[in-house]
């Protein structure tokens, strides 16, 4: 285990990479630099590029700090030196552009797709069942990149995955349970993506007439989200509710999950009722709200955290939830809680 990162530093982290570039950027306004441009601004360029991108790998590599930052600090070089040296010579910075750049973004690409497929047989191989794959990637990604970076990655991975590649059907035992098929929440949501289609279809011919460009940024950007729309309702399907031997997962798709132990649970109650307006320890395990239903009513001992897509959170106490075998759901948490219908 990487020790822990001190205050200091923390400033030697963040201060020595400054103090550097704020040199860097004072050469060209020197009487100096005039006089020796061209070697100044190579020299000016492998500090962007080079000098600095070390100094502050060398600063972070013993910390949990992930490496993939690098980037950031790559792409902050290449800014600065777009800025401040002379354009006839930003022949190094604008070969960095075209192929430096896109190779670092491939090589992270692939390596979180090397990572999660690694995992994923790791712990096939171990525990001999199949590892969520949106828990897989999320990991990985956090490993490999900043946390809140990780979140939108791993939630745009896990939308391709399950609306395109994901198509084998999800294995049915009496521990899992679905949520989507009394709820209408598919039909809702393949109604967005039909409402979104005809939407797109009309206002491209009605822009078009002012703007092509326009008119197709606007289209792809509705295509994408009505992919998006897809991704969600194929993972409401291929992610049931699990309770496993002391833990009780719970899941909506990719949007919000949250993982209790068995012993913090305190009731478990049948219920459809209304969330009274105000309650702020109560919420849906849905993000859509009222737009889609639920049935039970979980009170826990102590406040858990609902992780929802994109890196979003919530601390709740009682959770409502849909689930289609709700009596069913209801006695496999019995031992460890009590039960109360009220319809």
């Amino acid at each position: 285990m990487k020790p822990a990162i001190t205050n200091l530093h923390k400033v030697a982290i963040a201060g020595i990479p400054i103090v550097l570039l704020t040199a860097v950027i004072l050469i060209p306004y020197s009487p100096f630099f005039t006089a020796h441009t061209a070697t100044l601004s190579l020299g000016i360029t492998l500090d962007l590029l080079l000098t600095i991108p070390l100094v502050y790998f060398l600063l972070i590599r013993k910390t949990n700090i992930p490496k993939t930052t690098l980037v950031p600090v790559l792409v902050l070089g290449v800014i600065t030196g777009s800025y401040i040296l002379p354009e006839a010579h930003q022949q190094y910075l604008i070969a960095f552009k075209n192929w430096g750049l896109p190779v670092i973004e491939i090589t992270i690409v692939l390596t979180v797709i090397y990572k999660v497929v690694t995992t994923i047989k790791k712990f096939k191989k171990v525990h001999k069942k199949q590892l969520d794959f949106y828990t897989a990637v999320r990991e990985t990604c956090e490993q490999i990149v900043p946390k809140k970076i990780a979140a939108l990655l791993s939630s745009e991975i896990a939308i391709i995955y399950y609306g395109f590649w994901f198509w084998k059907p999800v294995p049915t035992t009496s521990t899992t349970f679905s949520y989507h098929k009394n709820s209408g929440i598919i039909t809702l949501l393949f109604a967005f993506i039909f409402i979104i289609g005809i939407e797109t279809y009309v206002l491209h011919i009605w822009i078009e007439k002012w703007s092509l460009i326009t008119a197709w940024i606007l289209s792809g950007i509705s295509c994408y989200s009505a992919i998006q729309i897809f991704g969600i309702s194929k993972a409401i399907i291929k992610r049931p509710i699990r309770i496993e031997q002391d833990t009780l997962l719970l899941r909506f798709g990719i949007l919000s999950e949250v993982n209790i132990l068995k012993k913090d649970i305190a009731a478990v109650t049948i219920s459809s009722a209304a969330i009274p307006e105000g309650e702020h320890q109560t919420t849906k395990l849905s993000p859509l709200g009222d737009l889609d239903s639920h049935s039970v009513f979980i009170d826990l001992k102590k406040p858990y955290t609902i992780h929802q897509l994109y890196g979003k959170n919530k601390t709740v106490t009682r959770i409502a939830l849909a689930v289609d075998q709700k009596e069913a759901f209801v006695t496999a948490l019995t031992p460890s809680t009590t039960t109360d219908k009220q319809e």
